[in-house]
C-alpha cells in the first residue's frame, strides 16, 4: 500500500471537517470509521490510565496491557484511515482508464478487480480492529472506575457503528470483484460482523443495567 501524500493524522480537526465536506472524492466513510475507531481506543486508553491511578499490582498489570494495546489500534486506525483513501482513489482511477480496444479493456477489468479487493479488505480489517476495541471495553468493565461507565460503553458505541459502516462499505465493493470465491468470503465476514453487532451492540436497554 502506498503512502498518502497528506496523512490525515495531520490535519487539526477543522482541517479535516474542512476536507471531508468538500466536494473531494476523498476522505470518505472509510476514512470516517478508521478515524472514529482511533477515538474509540484513545477513551479506552482514557479509562484505563484513569483507573489505573486506584488499582491493585495485578490489576495494573492488566491495566498496563490494555493501555498498550489500544494504542497500537490507536496508531493502526489512523494509519487504516490513510489506507483507505488510497485503496478508493485506486479504484476511482481503475474506472477512468481507457478502454478503446481488447487490451485496453483487459487491463481496466485488471485493475478494477484488484483496486476492489483492497478497497473492501481495508474495511474488513478496520472491523476487525474495533472488535479488538470492544473486547478491551468487556475487558474493562469489572475492573475500571465505574465513574467511566459512560466513557467505556461511549467506546463501544463508537466501534459498533465502526463496524456498521464497514459492513456497507465491503458491501459496496463486492459487486466490483468478479473472482466468486472472493465474493463468497467477503459475503461470510460480512455477516459473521452483522451477528457480532447483534450482540454487542449497545441498546436503549442496556442505558438502565449500566446506571
Amino acid at each position: 500500500m502506498e503512502t498518502l501524500v497528506d496523512p490525515l493524522a495531520e490535519h487539526t480537526i477543522s482541517q479535516f471537517a474542512a476536507r471531508l465536506s468538500s466536494s473531494n472524492s476523498t476522505p470518505g466513510g472509510g476514512a470516517v470509521a478508521a478515524l472514529t475507531l482511533a477515538v474509540a481506543a484513545s477513551m479506552v486508553q482514557m479509562v484505563a490510565n484513569i483507573s489505573i491511578q486506584t488499582a491493585s499490582q495485578n490489576e495494573r498489570e492488566l491495566y498496563s496491557a490494555i493501555i498498550k494495546n489500544a494504542s497500537d489500534a490507536q496508531s493502526k486506525s489512523m494509519d487504516l484511515a490513510d489506507e483507505d483513501c488510497i485503496a478508493y482513489e485506486s479504484l476511482l482511477a481503475a474506472f477512468k482508464l481507457p478502454k478503446l480496444d481488447a487490451n485496453d479493456k483487459r487491463i481496466r477489468k485488471n485493475a478494477i478487480q484488484t483496486a476492489a479487493k483492497e478497497a473492501a479488505c481495508v474495511p474488513v480489517t478496520v472491523a476487525r480492529l474495533a472488535k479488538d476495541i470492544i473486547q478491551l471495553c468487556d475487558d474493562l468493565k469489572p475492573i475500571s472506575n465505574t465513574n467511566l461507565n459512560s466513557d467505556r460503553i461511549g467506546a463501544v458505541s463508537l466501534a459498533c457503528s465502526v463496524i456498521y459502516i464497514c459492513i456497507m462499505n465491503v458491501r459496496a465493493n463486492i459487486p466490483f470483484i468478479s473472482d466468486q470465491i472472493m465474493r463468497e468470503r467477503l459475503t461470510s465476514t460480512v455477516d459473521v460482523f452483522i451477528a457480532y453487532l447483534a450482540v454487542h451492540q449497545p441498546s436503549v436497554s442496556s442505558l438502565k443495567l449500566d446506571r
